[in-house]
């Protein structure tokens, strides 16, 4: 599920299909800060559009979910395409009466808000589903598309939506041992034009700690303090991947099913010692608080 490296806007970032690998901006993870105009996810929508190309294999190691149990998941697709297994680039997940959390780097390449919708009501891209018109949105202002810091930004939809997720505000001190839930529909496996899935996935992955997961034979200095990091540290194989960037990484607790981040990137998708980075959503919080007017807090 995760992007890997990928560009939201260019079809393929890891929008969301759980590949038990999970989460996807991945924009398209390289090793140099330069982005193809291939891995920006809305980019590579619109090449699938204009080649009338289609994906329907499912995310490796995950499994088929249900919209009632993940209610807050949502996809956003290419305005001008009306297959949507074609148009899906990225994941995002309700979070109040009008506001979808996604990734920034989701929205790379999207030239206006007419050009994207939010799909609504359907956990299976080629059957029923709304598409809903976006008002406008907004990356956050410190994200620039060289780097992964600060990959977070909200869509605001004309419509009500439903299905909200409540945010988690506490700290991470306590994802020790933590085990969260990745979904999306993104890619299956990290390779070009890779497979992915139309039924929405599933996947659980575990908190991997900083001293792993920020060590120089994982990811090092290119983890912040905004960021962090799960799945099989040690195995690979459960990871979010290209097409579930955006997508949201949950928790569930006694009080209720919390939101924890938002798929990010990563190298590759479900490889050892490499697993899914996340933006740490419990950091943005005021500022979620302050784009919503209060409307989300």
């Amino acid at each position: 599920m995760r992007a890997k490296h990928i560009n939201p806007f260019v079809p393929g970032g890891r929008s969301a299909t759980i590949l038990l690998v999970v989460m996807t901006f991945r924009p398209a993870i390289f090793s140099t800060p330069q982005i193809a105009t291939t891995d920006i996810p809305y980019k590579r929508a619109v090449d699938r559009h204009l080649h009338g190309l289609s994906s329907n294999t499912r995310i490796s190691g995950g499994h088929d979910a249900k919209l009632a149990d993940h209610p807050w998941q949502v996809a956003l697709v290419a305005a001008d395409d009306s297959d949507n297994t074609r148009a899906e680039f990225c994941g995002g997940a309700v979070i109040g009466e009008h506001w979808v959390l996604t990734a920034a780097h989701c929205l790379l390449g999207v030239p206006n808000q007419a050009a994207i919708k939010i799909l609504v009501g359907t956990d299976t891209l080629d059957a029923a589903g709304r598409r809903l018109t976006v008002d406008y949105f907004k990356p956050h202002e410190n994200w620039v598309k060289t780097g992964h810091d600060f990959d977070i930004a909200l869509v605001h939809s004309s419509e009500v939506l439903t299905g909200t997720v409540a945010l988690w505000k506490g700290t991470d001190a306590q994802f020790e041992n933590q085990t969260f839930v990745v979904s999306g529909w993104g890619a299956i496996a990290w390779k070009p034009d890779p497979p992915r899935s139309i039924k929405l996935q599933a996947v659980p992955v575990k908190f991997v700690g900083k001293d792993l997961c920020g060590s120089p034979v994982s990811y090092g200095s290119r983890l912040t303090d905004n960021m962090f990091c799960a799945g099989d540290y040690k195995n690979g194989g459960v990871d979010a991947c290209t097409y579930d960037s955006g997508g949201p990484a949950t928790w569930s607790r006694q009080a209720g099913i919390y939101l924890v981040g938002i798929v990010s990137w990563g190298d590759g998708c479900g490889e050892a010692k490499k697993p899914g980075v996340y933006i740490k959503v419990s950091n943005f919080a005021q500022w979620i608080k302050t784009q919503t007017h209060q409307e989300v807090f």
